[in-house]
């Protein structure tokens, strides 16, 4: 019952879309962030390498290898349709910006119950050869919580929150800003 209510929740945040001048669908801003990341309440964490997650055999495990690169963390969940609708451009997205300091690391929000014995068929069916780690509501809340899933954090070097989205985001729209990121 639990996962069919969150599973409402990330449905229905889904659907409050606004378009650009350009008709394109954009994902709305969460309360407190706006889009150079700096935020009001709740507080991100300092480092968001930090961020409390855990390897897809559950143990406790940290986001700090990362430190240093510019990282596109995304939220997501096996039967989130947007999120299998993206995987492909974010593995194109890391192929092509990778070697320049990219890196893309989906956290997994799917419920603990199903955890591994959903998430690992998936990563294999779908082909996602980026590191996967699982989230859970600790996760979520160190991030100010989700507003839908996908939801993606543009993450510096440092560690600090640059962009924040939630719900599909076009490739197109995500390039440029990692371009302003990474070295020339």
């Amino acid at each position: 019952m639990k996962h069919l209510a969150f599973l409402a929740v990330m449905l229905l945040a889904a659907c409050g879309q606004k378009n650009s001048e350009d008709g394109v669908a954009l994902p709305p801003e969460p309360p407190g962030v706006d889009s150079l990341g700096a935020n009001a309440e709740p507080a991100l964490p300092a480092n968001l390498f930090a961020l409390p997650v855990r390897g897809l055999d559950g143990a406790a495990t940290s986001l700090e290898p990362y430190s240093g690169k510019v990282v596109l963390l995304n939220f997501w969940a096996t039967w989130c349709a947007p999120c299998r609708q993206e995987i492909p451009d974010l593995i194109a997205l890391r192929d092509r910006l990778g070697p320049r300091g990219f890196e893309v690391v989906g956290i997994s929000m799917d419920v603990e119950v199903e955890g591994d014995d959903v998430v690992r068929p998936f990563v294999e069916e779908f082909e996602i050869d980026y590191p996967i780690v699982r989230g859970d509501q600790a996760t979520a809340d160190a991030v100010g919580g989700m507003f839908g899933l996908p939801t993606t954090l543009i993450v510096d070097t440092d560690g600090n929150l640059v962009r924040r989205f939630s719900g599909l985001v076009p490739v197109e729209d995500l390039e440029p800003l990692l371009e302003a990121l990474l070295p020339q």
